[in-house]
C-alpha cells in the first residue's frame, strides 16, 4: 500500500483446488510433490538455470506489485530500464540481500537434488539457444511426438515476450540472454555462490565449475558495483521508497536478516514479510482475510466431499451448496456465488445430456 508499507498474505485452500488445471505449477518444495500420493502418476518437469544466472535475474526482476505501482503512479517517461538498473545496484551492493537470494536458492536445490531423477529436466539455456529440440524432448516426455514445425510455432509465441498480461514488467526487453550475468555480477557474488555450496549444482547440470571473471574486462556497471563493495558502501539511489519496498519484498529471498514481521499460520492464512507501519491495520487486514478465506474454504470443502459422477448426485450437491452458503458473503461475493452455481448447473446439464441414438 502506497505510503503504508507492504506484506505478504499466504492463503491455504484444499489441495483438490489445484486439480482444476491440467498443469500444476510450484516454485518450492520439489520433494513434497514426489512424496504426495495424489501426484504419483503426474509427469513432473523442472526448469533449471545456471545459479549465477538465476541470482542475476532475481536482482533485476520486478514483481507484480512493483509493476502495478509503476503503472499507476509513475509517469510513462520514467517507466524504463533505469528502474531495474538502479534497483539492481542496491541489490548487488547489499551483499546481505544477495546472500538472502542465494540462501533461498540453496535451500531449493538441497530439496531438489535428492529427487532430481524423478523430474524431466529442461535447462533454460537450452530452450533459448536450441528451442526446437528442447521442446521436442519435453513432448517426448509425455509420449507426444511434436513435429519440428510445430515446435518452431510454439517457440514463436514464447520467444522473449511478456506472457503475464497485466504484469507488464515480467519480461525485461532486450534480455533473456544466455551468460548475460557475466556483465553485471562480480567476483564478490561468485564467491558467495561458491561459499553457499552452489558450485556442485552447476557441475551436476553441465555448467561447469565457477570461473571467476576477468576484472579488467568489467563493464562500467560492474566497476561501480565492485567499487561500492570494496568500500563497504550499499548504494541505494531509489527516491520512490514505495517502489523500493515493493521491489525488495520478493518471494524468492530468505529475509531473516531484515526487519520484517512474520506470524504463524492461523487456520487459513498467514502473514509474512510485513513492514506495515500501521500495526492495527495490518492485523485488521489479516482478520478480514482469515474470515473470508474460511468462508470460501467451507464452500470448497463441501465441493470436495460431494459426488459429481452422476447427474442426480451432482445436481443434489449444487442444491446443497446453494442452501448452505447463499448469503455467506458480501453483496459482490453473493452475486458471484449465485452466478457460479448457475454456471455449474448449466455445465452439469450439458455434461450429462443423453447421447442421441442414431438408426
Amino acid at each position: 500500500m502506497v505510503g503504508a508499507g507492504d506484506l505478504s498474505l499466504n492463503v491455504s485452500h484444499p489441495r483438490q483446488v489445484l486439480d482444476q488445471d491440467r498443469i500444476v505449477s510450484s516454485h518450492t518444495d520439489p520433494a513434497l510433490w514426489v512424496e504426495l500420493p495424489e501426484y504419483a502418476d503426474y509427469v513432473k518437469f523442472s526448469s533449471i538455470r545456471n545459479p549465477p544466472g538465476i541470482l542475476n535475474s532475481a536482482c533485476f526482476s520486478l514483481n507484480a506489485l512493483t509493476s502495478e505501482h509503476i503503472q499507476r503512479f509513475l509517469p510513462k517517461e520514467k517507466d524504463n530500464d533505469e528502474i531495474r538498473l538502479t534497483l539492481g545496484v542496491y541489490k548487488l551492493t547489499d551483499l546481505t540481500f544477495f546472500e538472502g537470494l542465494a540462501d533461498f536458492l540453496k535451500t531449493y536445490f538441497d530439496q531438489f537434488m535428492p529427487v532430481r531423477d524423478r523430474f524431466h529436466i529442461m535447462r533454460w539455456e537450452d530452450l533459448i539457444t536450441d528451442p526446437v529440440p528442447t521442446i521436442k524432448a519435453m513432448g517426448q516426455a509425455i509420449s507426444l511426438d511434436v513435429a519440428d514445425p510445430v515446435c518452431a510455432g510454439i517457440w514463436a509465441k514464447l520467444d522473449h515476450v511478456n506472457l503475464t498480461g497485466h504484469h507488464k514488467h515480467n519480461y525485461r526487453a532486450g534480455k533473456g540472454i544466455v551468460g548475460d550475468w557475466q556483465r553485471s555480477l562480480t567476483n564478490h557474488h561468485l564467491e558467495i555462490v561458491r561459499k553457499k555450496g552452489l558450485e556442485p549444482v552447476m557441475k551436476e547440470f553441465g555448467y561447469g565449475p565457477i570461473q571467476y571473471l576477468d576484472e579488467s574486462q568489467y563493464t562500467d556497471y560492474q566497476k561501480e558495483i565492485d567499487d561500492c563493495i570494496r568500500h563497504g558502501e550499499v548504494r541505494d539511489r531509489t527516491s520512490d521508497r514505495d517502489l523500493f519496498g515493493f521491489a525488495f519484498n520478493k518471494s524468492n529471498i530468505n529475509a531473516d536478516k531484515f526487519q520484517f514481521r512474520r506470524f504463524p499460520w492461523k487456520t487459513h492464512t498467514q502473514l509474512e514479510r510485513s513492514c506495515f507501519g500501521d500495526l492495527a491495520m495490518e492485523q485488521e487486514i489479516w482478520e478480514v482475510a482469515e474470515d473470508t478465506a474460511g468462508r470460501v474454504n467451507a464452500v470448497l470443502d463441501e465441493i470436495v466431499r460431494s459426488d459429481f459422477h452422476i447427474a442426480r448426485t451432482a445436481n443434489a450437491a449444487i442444491d446443497r451448496l446453494e442452501k448452505k452458503f447463499s448469503g455467506s458473503f458480501d453483496a459482490a461475493g453473493n452475486s458471484n456465488f449465485t452466478q457460479s452455481l448457475n454456471y455449474a448447473r448449466e455445465l452439469t446439464r450439458h455434461y450429462f445430456m443423453p447421447v442421441p441414438v442414431h438408426s
